[in-house]
């Protein structure tokens, strides 16, 4: 069996928006698909599902600060 260690920028349940998104809706992470060489989130809003590379996506915190 092998091991395999990950850092994840996001974890499953959080609140996240897409940068591509004109009108910010709010999404939830559903689920990380690993990848080779990369990591994928499934995120979710009203009932529909999309998947993001992390770099597409990003937190209240991060929403925030680019508003300001």
């Amino acid at each position: 069996m092998t091991q395999l260690s990950v850092e994840l920028e996001y974890q499953i349940g959080q609140p996240v928006w897409l940068k591509t998104d004109p009108e910010q809706h709010e999404r939830m992470i559903t689920a990380i698909i690993l990848i080779p060489k990369n990591i994928m989130y499934r995120v979710a809003m009203a009932g529909e599902e999309s998947e993001h590379y992390g770099f597409e996506i990003f937190t209240d915190q991060k929403k925030s600060s680019i508003e300001n």
